[in-house]
Protein backbone atom coordinates (compact mmCIF):
# COMPACT_ATOMS: atom_id res chain seq x y z
CA UNK A 1 0.00 0.00 0.00
CA UNK A 2 3.03 2.42 0.89
CA UNK A 3 4.48 1.68 -2.17
CA UNK A 4 1.31 2.53 -4.15
CA UNK A 5 1.29 5.75 -2.73
CA UNK A 6 4.73 6.74 -3.41
CA UNK A 7 4.37 5.86 -6.77
CA UNK A 8 1.53 7.94 -7.29
CA UNK A 9 3.26 11.04 -5.45
CA UNK A 10 5.72 10.53 -7.92
CA UNK A 11 3.69 10.94 -10.84
CA UNK A 12 1.35 13.31 -9.24
CA UNK A 13 4.03 15.46 -8.65
CA UNK A 14 7.39 14.16 -10.57
CA UNK A 15 9.35 17.71 -10.70
CA UNK A 16 8.89 18.42 -6.78
CA UNK A 17 10.31 14.05 -6.40
CA UNK A 18 12.85 14.60 -9.06
CA UNK A 19 14.64 18.00 -6.84
CA UNK A 20 14.17 16.03 -3.45
CA UNK A 21 15.64 12.89 -5.04
CA UNK A 22 18.92 15.24 -6.32
CA UNK A 23 19.00 17.24 -3.06
CA UNK A 24 19.16 13.76 -1.10
CA UNK A 25 21.57 12.25 -3.65
CA UNK A 26 23.95 15.32 -3.32
CA UNK A 27 23.86 15.24 0.88
CA UNK A 28 24.87 11.79 0.70
CA UNK A 29 27.57 12.29 -2.06
CA UNK A 30 29.16 15.49 0.07
CA UNK A 31 28.82 13.28 3.10
CA UNK A 32 31.29 10.53 1.74
CA UNK A 33 33.49 12.70 -0.08
CA UNK A 34 33.78 14.56 3.92
CA UNK A 35 34.42 11.40 5.50
CA UNK A 36 36.92 10.06 2.99
CA UNK A 37 38.69 13.24 3.52
CA UNK A 38 38.40 13.37 6.86
CA UNK A 39 40.03 9.96 6.57
CA UNK A 40 43.20 10.80 4.48
CA UNK A 41 43.74 13.82 6.71
CA UNK A 42 43.98 11.39 9.80
CA UNK A 43 45.95 9.24 8.04
CA UNK A 44 47.98 12.23 7.48
CA UNK A 45 47.98 13.38 11.09
CA UNK A 46 49.29 10.14 12.12
CA UNK A 47 51.93 9.74 9.51
CA UNK A 48 55.52 9.24 11.00
CA UNK A 49 57.09 11.13 8.40
CA UNK A 50 55.10 14.12 9.62
CA UNK A 51 55.92 13.41 13.33
CA UNK A 52 59.74 13.29 12.53
CA UNK A 53 60.60 10.15 10.14
CA UNK A 54 61.15 6.84 10.90
CA UNK A 55 58.53 4.27 9.47
CA UNK A 56 56.69 3.42 12.85
CA UNK A 57 54.89 5.70 15.50
CA UNK A 58 54.29 4.25 18.91
CA UNK A 59 51.34 6.76 21.31
CA UNK A 60 49.48 6.50 24.26
CA UNK A 61 46.08 7.79 25.55
CA UNK A 62 46.38 11.02 27.48
CA UNK A 63 49.65 12.82 27.96
CA UNK A 64 51.91 9.79 26.53
CA UNK A 65 53.18 6.51 26.84
CA UNK A 66 54.05 5.51 30.40
CA UNK A 67 57.67 3.85 31.56
CA UNK A 68 59.03 5.21 27.68
CA UNK A 69 62.23 4.50 28.98
CA UNK A 70 61.70 0.97 29.67
CA UNK A 71 59.97 0.50 26.44
CA UNK A 72 63.42 2.01 24.96
CA UNK A 73 65.98 -0.02 26.92
CA UNK A 74 63.21 -3.51 27.11
CA UNK A 75 60.80 -3.85 24.24
CA UNK A 76 62.77 -2.46 21.50
CA UNK A 77 66.55 -3.30 22.26
CA UNK A 78 65.41 -7.44 22.89
CA UNK A 79 64.08 -10.15 20.94
CA UNK A 80 62.19 -10.01 18.55
CA UNK A 81 61.91 -6.73 18.08
CA UNK A 82 65.97 -5.64 18.76
CA UNK A 83 66.94 -7.46 15.75
CA UNK A 84 64.26 -4.99 13.64
CA UNK A 85 64.61 -1.19 15.21
CA UNK A 86 67.33 0.22 14.18
CA UNK A 87 66.99 3.58 15.78
CA UNK A 88 64.28 4.65 18.27
CA UNK A 89 63.64 8.41 18.89
CA UNK A 90 61.09 9.88 22.32
CA UNK A 91 59.10 12.94 21.24
CA UNK A 92 56.67 15.11 22.97
CA UNK A 93 54.62 17.60 22.28
CA UNK A 94 53.16 20.75 24.08
CA UNK A 95 51.71 23.61 23.72
CA UNK A 96 54.26 26.98 25.08
CA UNK A 97 53.26 30.12 24.94
CA UNK A 98 55.07 33.49 23.43
CA UNK A 99 54.09 36.94 25.98
CA UNK A 100 54.75 40.08 24.15
CA UNK A 101 53.15 43.95 24.60
CA UNK A 102 50.80 43.09 22.14
CA UNK A 103 49.33 39.64 23.74
CA UNK A 104 50.12 36.21 24.52
CA UNK A 105 50.36 33.72 21.30
CA UNK A 106 50.45 29.69 21.93
CA UNK A 107 53.13 28.04 20.14
CA UNK A 108 52.72 24.46 19.17
CA UNK A 109 56.26 22.59 20.19
CA UNK A 110 57.61 19.24 19.76
CA UNK A 111 60.85 17.95 21.42
CA UNK A 112 63.48 15.73 20.81
CA UNK A 113 66.73 13.90 21.07
CA UNK A 114 68.63 15.70 18.43
CA UNK A 115 71.02 12.77 17.35
CA UNK A 116 67.98 10.30 17.42
CA UNK A 117 65.85 12.71 15.20
CA UNK A 118 68.51 13.34 12.99
CA UNK A 119 68.97 9.43 12.58
CA UNK A 120 65.86 9.03 12.19
CA UNK A 121 65.59 11.18 9.36
CA UNK A 122 64.30 14.10 10.40
CA UNK A 123 64.41 16.88 8.22
CA UNK A 124 64.03 19.95 10.96
CA UNK A 125 66.81 18.57 13.22
CA UNK A 126 69.52 17.61 10.18
CA UNK A 127 69.30 21.44 8.90
CA UNK A 128 70.38 22.88 12.64
CA UNK A 129 73.70 21.86 13.18
CA UNK A 130 73.80 23.82 16.63
CA UNK A 131 70.94 21.33 18.02
CA UNK A 132 72.70 18.71 20.30
CA UNK A 133 72.69 16.41 22.37
CA UNK A 134 72.15 17.43 26.14
CA UNK A 135 74.15 15.88 29.27
CA UNK A 136 70.71 14.42 30.52
CA UNK A 137 69.93 13.09 27.17
CA UNK A 138 72.41 10.57 27.89
CA UNK A 139 69.36 8.81 30.06
CA UNK A 140 67.50 7.95 26.50
CA UNK A 141 70.13 7.57 23.94
CA UNK A 142 72.01 5.07 26.11
CA UNK A 143 69.19 3.88 28.71
CA UNK A 144 70.81 1.54 31.52
CA UNK A 145 67.88 -0.95 31.70
CA UNK A 146 68.88 -1.65 35.53
CA UNK A 147 68.57 2.19 36.40
CA UNK A 148 65.23 2.56 34.24
CA UNK A 149 63.99 -0.86 36.59
CA UNK A 150 64.47 1.28 39.59
CA UNK A 151 63.03 3.74 38.67
CA UNK A 152 60.40 2.05 37.82
CA UNK A 153 60.10 -0.07 41.12
CA UNK A 154 60.97 3.09 43.50
CA UNK A 155 58.51 3.91 46.03
CA UNK A 156 56.56 7.22 46.60
CA UNK A 157 56.24 9.34 49.30
CA UNK A 158 52.86 9.00 51.18
CA UNK A 159 50.61 11.56 49.05
CA UNK A 160 49.59 14.67 51.01
CA UNK A 161 45.96 13.44 50.52
CA UNK A 162 44.49 13.07 54.47
CA UNK A 163 41.92 10.77 53.15
CA UNK A 164 44.19 8.35 51.44
CA UNK A 165 47.73 9.23 53.87
CA UNK A 166 46.31 6.05 56.54
CA UNK A 167 45.85 3.19 53.26
CA UNK A 168 48.43 4.26 51.54
CA UNK A 169 50.49 0.92 50.58
CA UNK A 170 52.92 -0.39 48.41
CA UNK A 171 54.75 -3.46 47.70
CA UNK A 172 57.63 -5.84 45.62
CA UNK A 173 56.76 -9.64 44.53
CA UNK A 174 58.19 -12.27 43.50
CA UNK A 175 56.85 -15.75 42.71
CA UNK A 176 58.83 -19.10 41.42
CA UNK A 177 59.01 -22.53 41.61
CA UNK A 178 61.68 -25.41 41.83
CA UNK A 179 61.13 -29.06 41.38
CA UNK A 180 60.07 -29.73 45.10
CA UNK A 181 58.60 -26.56 45.85
CA UNK A 182 57.07 -22.98 44.81
CA UNK A 183 56.93 -19.39 46.73
CA UNK A 184 55.46 -16.22 46.38
CA UNK A 185 57.19 -13.12 48.38
CA UNK A 186 55.92 -10.18 49.60
CA UNK A 187 57.84 -6.92 50.82
CA UNK A 188 55.49 -4.80 51.58
CA UNK A 189 56.05 -0.98 53.33
CA UNK A 190 52.63 0.52 54.72
CA UNK A 191 51.00 3.89 56.27
CA UNK A 192 52.89 6.39 58.19
CA UNK A 193 53.36 5.98 61.98
CA UNK A 194 53.18 8.69 64.30
CA UNK A 195 57.02 9.34 64.54
CA UNK A 196 57.57 9.64 60.92
CA UNK A 197 58.42 6.05 59.90
CA UNK A 198 56.37 3.42 58.31
CA UNK A 199 55.22 -0.08 59.06
CA UNK A 200 57.04 -2.68 56.82
CA UNK A 201 56.42 -6.25 56.63
CA UNK A 202 57.72 -9.06 54.80
CA UNK A 203 55.84 -12.57 54.06
CA UNK A 204 56.65 -15.61 52.28
CA UNK A 205 54.76 -18.48 51.27
CA UNK A 206 55.81 -21.63 50.48
CA UNK A 207 54.44 -24.89 49.17
CA UNK A 208 56.36 -27.78 48.84
CA UNK A 209 53.93 -30.10 48.27
CA UNK A 210 52.14 -30.58 51.44
CA UNK A 211 50.25 -27.50 51.95
CA UNK A 212 50.76 -23.68 51.96
CA UNK A 213 53.45 -22.59 54.90
CA UNK A 214 53.41 -18.64 55.78
CA UNK A 215 56.03 -16.66 57.66
CA UNK A 216 56.37 -13.06 58.04
CA UNK A 217 58.26 -10.40 59.83
CA UNK A 218 57.64 -6.81 60.78
CA UNK A 219 59.67 -3.53 61.38
CA UNK A 220 59.34 0.07 61.00
CA UNK A 221 61.63 2.13 57.86
CA UNK A 222 62.95 5.59 58.17
CA UNK A 223 62.73 7.37 54.97
CA UNK A 224 66.35 6.39 53.79
CA UNK A 225 65.71 3.36 53.90
CA UNK A 226 62.29 3.55 51.86
CA UNK A 227 64.04 5.99 49.39
CA UNK A 228 66.72 2.61 48.74
CA UNK A 229 63.87 0.63 46.79
CA UNK A 230 63.49 -1.68 45.48
CA UNK A 231 66.91 -2.53 47.29
CA UNK A 232 64.86 -2.64 50.22
CA UNK A 233 65.87 -4.75 53.50
CA UNK A 234 63.28 -5.08 56.20
CA UNK A 235 64.15 -6.73 59.60
CA UNK A 236 66.49 -9.97 58.47
CA UNK A 237 65.01 -9.62 54.69
CA UNK A 238 66.99 -8.07 52.24
CA UNK A 239 65.90 -7.22 48.65
CA UNK A 240 68.88 -6.40 46.49
CA UNK A 241 69.25 -5.59 42.58
CA UNK A 242 71.91 -7.13 40.86
CA UNK A 243 71.98 -6.49 36.97
CA UNK A 244 68.74 -7.19 35.60
CA UNK A 245 66.41 -10.39 36.06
Amino acid sequence: MIVKMAIRLLFAHPVRSAVLAAGFGTGVAVMAILLGVGQVVLQQARSPALVGGGEVVIGGTGTGVAAARALLSGALRTPPLGARVRTASPSRRATLYVVRPDGTWPVRARAGIPSLERALGDPEASSVASWVDAPSDAAWTSPDPAAVLRAIDRFRPVPDVPARAASWAEWLYFNGRSSSARFYLTFLVGPARADGRRTAGVRLQLDRGHGVESFSATAALDRDAIDAAPELTIGGSRITLDGLP
